[in-house]
């Protein structure tokens, strides 16, 4: 991962197209942008059993682009962000789980491709303490199969799953 790098303003992979493993951005407290334009998925490692994307205590991120990313094997963790205001997954079909917590600046998230969210392994879609959030949106959601918890969101007004027809939290 990308871990504890203070002089680190901004993370770009602009050709890698596959990522295997957990793609753990952490502590690096001034990053302000993080950029994968040509990955489209992020695979569990056979070796140590995980993967997913997760980010965490980017106290100064403002942007998170994953433009062509189609499936994470594994979770989506994003947490402890303070200036986060752009998230962009927009061709992200497949997600192992969702984990939205401590986002102080975060006003919406929208996910408008995902499909499901398989979280057999894991188990969570998570949506908590995000101060300003007013709106979550995975319009094209069929499928979850973890359990959900979304509370201590004062200004949520809009969760959005239109096209859910399967909840199954006995997976």
């Amino acid at each position: 991962g990308l871990e504890d790098n203070p002089k680190i303003t901004r993370i770009e992979f602009p050709v890698a197209s596959l990522w295997v493993g957990p793609l753990r951005i952490w502590n690096n407290n001034n990053v302000k942008q993080i950029d994968f334009p040509s990955v489209r998925h992020i695979l569990r490692s056979s070796v140590i059993l995980d993967g997913g994307l997760k980010i965490w205590n980017e106290v100064s991120l403002q942007k998170v682009t994953f433009p062509n990313l189609e499936t994470i094997d594994g979770p989506i963790f994003i947490q402890g962000t303070e200036d986060l205001t752009e998230v962009n997954f927009p061709t992200l079909t497949e997600i192992g789980e969702l984990d939205l917590k401590w986002n102080f600046g975060m006003q919406s998230f929208e996910i408008p491709s995902v499909r499901s969210v398989d979280g057999r392994f894991t188990g969570r879609f998570t949506v908590a303490k995000n101060p300003k959030l007013v709106s979550v949106d995975l319009a094209s959601a069929q499928l979850i199969t973890s359990d959900i918890a979304v509370y201590d969101n004062p200004i949520l007004q809009d969760m959005r799953l239109p096209d859910l027809t399967r909840l199954d939290l006995n997976q």
